[in-house]
């Protein structure tokens, strides 16, 4: 299914979507099931590079304002009516396999149909601390010192989402919708804040782009799916 609506768009997409969906609705469950009264969560806004602010990751978007977003990406895809006809099965599918994935995960019923837009983080019971509007998320800096303290080593050229084999595809998506990389959108907010230069920033988009295809090809080989005509743009 997601092989075909991708091989149609030309990018990688849909391999992400329930993470923070599951990470958010077990954590609240579990907070609840264990009268815990308050979580602390780690995600910083440098690391919000979607069509959002990071109010609109924090507490959700409506249902409306994801469908207006998305269907921008669609008009710059400039997809033809036949390609439409040809995607309308399997989005249908995906849409109701979504929702039951969702029913199944007890999530909260104003969240089952809002497929695209993340789970609004609880006001209360828990109470969700967000630890980096206290402090500064510094990505060259904490990884030294994980390296100093802990004798702690990244792949190389990999200090962030290593730990995922599905991101490669969101680096592909980006870098196919946008030009640059996820990764690379999310360094521009460092290099704005002061905490990388433009140097290293660069570096590391030059990195990625070389590695993406051949880390998506991998995967897609590992799961002995039939190889996708997707490139990267010049």
């Amino acid at each position: 299914m997601l092989r075909e609506i991708s091989r149609e768009l030309g990018y990688y997409t849909r391999t992400c979507t329930s993470c923070e969906l599951m990470l958010r609705n077990s954590t609240v469950r579990v907070a609840r099931e264990y009268n815990v009264p308050v979580v602390l969560w780690g995600s910083a806004s440098a690391e919000s590079v979607e069509d959002q602010e990071y109010e609109g990751y924090r507490y959700g978007r409506s249902a409306r304002a994801v469908l207006a977003s998305k269907f921008q990406i669609l008009r710059r895809l400039k997809l033809t009516p036949a390609k439409v006809v040809r995607l309308l099965p399997h989005i249908l599918r995906y849409t109701v396999l979504s929702v039951r994935q969702r029913v199944q995960m007890k999530v909260p019923l104003s969240c089952v149909f809002n497929l695209y837009g993340f789970m609004p983080f609880s006001a209360s019971d828990p109470t969700i601390i967000h630890y980096f509007d206290y402090t500064s998320w510094e990505p060259g800096e904490n990884t030294s010192l994980l390296d100093e303290k802990l004798g702690w080593r990244h792949p190389p050229g990999r200090d962030s989402r290593f730990d995922c084999l599905l991101y490669a595809f969101v680096e592909h998506r980006q870098l196919k919708l946008a030009g640059i990389s996820d990764s690379g959108a999310i360094d521009c907010s460092f290099v704005r804040e002061g905490t990388m230069t433009k140097e290293e920033a660069l570096e590391r988009e030059r990195a990625t782009r070389e590695r993406v295809l051949d880390e998506c090809q991998a995967l897609v080989d590992d799961l002995g799916v039939k190889r996708l005509p997707i490139d990267l743009p010049s």
